[in-house]
């Protein structure tokens, strides 16, 4: 049974390391504030991108970065809210 994304696989995971490479240089260059709740957004969206390429092009450690990186991005977004609700 073919499955539906693998001919898409190749450019998801470009467009998720496009991603995350983005919301990088826009840290790096000042753009973009790590505490902006936007940062790890994308990285989140990024790495899912990488990880759908991942299902169709299998790589262990390339996988379980993906599933660091995603972890540290949600710590980093609970992080922000928790913030910013506590102050108001």
């Amino acid at each position: 049974m073919p499955r539906p994304m693998e001919p898409y696989a190749t450019e998801i995971g470009l467009l998720g390391v496009g991603i995350v490479m983005l919301a990088y240089g826009m840290y790096a260059a000042g753009k973009l504030a790590s505490t902006d709740w936007r940062y790890p957004l994308l990285n989140i969206a990024g790495t899912v991108g990488i990880l759908i390429s991942l299902l169709y092009q299998w790589n262990l450690p390339s996988f379980v970065i993906q599933i660091v990186w995603i972890a540290l991005s949600l710590v980093g977004l609970a992080r922000i809210f928790w913030r910013r609700h506590r102050h108001g």
